[in-house]
């Protein structure tokens, strides 16, 4: 959708066309989930934090200036409510990279094999790829989180990323390097699709992931069946050539889109409109 076609959207959801509110919706709506998502590692979590979100930027379509892209808006109101709210439930536990190293321990040390039926064991590590990733970024602070996930996930320039979260791009650069070191130093320490040298492989951790009750392999979270398990092998072929940076942004990068579909734009849009959503506030 172009700018124009957005700005046209705009303009007459403000001025009370609810279908033009609800296309809005549903073209930001995956961008906050995935967001959501990303910095709150819950997918309930998330949909409660994008629907909270959605109704902000609603009931404040009309404070919209059209000086930068509705993306890049919408990102600052959600930045501001992910930064300021509860702590989600895998945020409650208070994961550091120490810890999380020492449970990557015990998964590659449980090498026995476990039955299971469900899924097949690259769509469960699969599963397992993406859990890791998003418990790496619960390993750093808020702030150094929305900065990755901006920067590396969404391709967002530091200084787009500075005026999102409202603060300078020194600063924010600042806290993206420190993110990216962080991460770098542990997952080449641990990861074998970062570092082939590292002990860990996603295939290790299906036993211990599977008898800690953390995944069931009958009901995938964030893999499902949306993509051919194979994309994992190709993946690893084209880490081989690239380098640390770029293979720690694919990685993160290379998640399952996540939607909401257009039923969920409608229900925003009736939340709105029946002025239910002022219980929220």
């Amino acid at each position: 959708m172009n700018t124009d076609t957005v700005f046209n959207l705009v303009d007459r959801a403000v001025n009370g066309d609810g279908r033009a509110l609800e296309d809005i919706v549903f073209h930001i709506q995956d961008k906050i989930y995935n967001l959501a998502l990303r910095m709150l590692s819950d997918p309930e979590d998330a949909r409660d934090a994008t629907q909270e979100i959605l109704v902000k930027v609603i009931t404040n379509l009309s404070g919209f200036r059209k000086e930068s892209a509705l993306t890049t808006w919408v990102f600052s109101i959600a930045s501001r409510h992910l930064l300021n709210i509860r702590k989600s439930r895998a945020e409650r536990l208070e994961l550091n990279f120490s810890t999380y190293g020492e449970m990557i321990d015990q998964g590659c040390a449980q090498n026995e094999k476990t039955d299971y039926s469900g899924a097949d064991e690259r769509l469960i590590a699969r599963e397992i790829r993406i859990m890791c990733m998003f418990g790496m970024l619960l390993c750093l602070n808020r702030t150094e989180r929305i900065a990755f996930i901006l920067s590396e996930v969404f391709d967002v320039s530091s200084v787009e990323g500075a005026d999102i979260v409202n603060t300078t791009p020194i600063a924010y650069r600042q806290r993206l390097s420190r993110a990216k070191k962080r991460l770098r130093d542990f997952m080449d320490n641990k990861c074998g699709l970062f570092n082939p040298a590292a002990p860990c492989r996603c295939e290790k951790q299906i036993a211990y992931e599977i008898s800690s009750g953390r995944i069931r392999p009958d009901r995938l979270v964030f893999s499902g069946n949306r993509q051919d398990p194979s994309v994992g092998d190709t993946i690893q072929h084209c880490l081989r050539e690239i380098d640390d940076l770029q293979r720690m942004a694919i990685l993160f990068r290379d998640h399952p889109h996540h939607e909401l579909g257009e039923e969920y734009a409608t229900n925003i849009r009736g939340l709105i409109e029946s002025n239910a959503w002022k219980i929220l506030q």
